[in-house]
């Protein structure tokens, strides 16, 4: 009987290491920039969607973002109030270091732009 539940154990230990080694995310992250005149200034509190998930995250005081997604392909799609939306496409594939750093740069919307001037 001692034999059994020692067994058992080890099984389900097999198990869920087996599992867990293919659910690894990779951590992306980055910077979100707005462009104004020839200078990136960090964009703060702009938000990071990606498309088909619930997946998503807003940028820090400095620009930074972070976010952890499973392997496959994901569009991510960066807005700001007043500024022209980005989506890019990207494929998280096994990595050696699990990590992928993005920079963004949003620029204002046209109509904004038109406006200021």
């Amino acid at each position: 009987m001692k034999h059994i539940k020692i067994l058992t154990l080890l099984v389900l230990i097999i198990a869920s290491s087996t599992l867990y080694a293919g659910n690894k995310t990779v951590t992306v992250s980055g910077t979100i920039y707005e462009k104004v005149n020839d200078s990136y200034i960090p964009l703060s509190l702009a938000n990071v969607h990606c498309l088909g998930t619930i997946e998503g995250t807003i940028s820090s005081a400095l620009g930074d973002f972070k976010m952890n997604l499973k392997e496959g392909r994901y569009q991510l799609v960066f807005s700001y109030v007043g500024y022209d939306k980005i989506t890019k496409v990207i494929e998280i594939k096994k990595r050696k270091n699990n990590e992928m750093y993005l920079e963004i740069v949003l620029e204002k919307e046209k109509e904004t732009r038109l406006a200021e001037n």
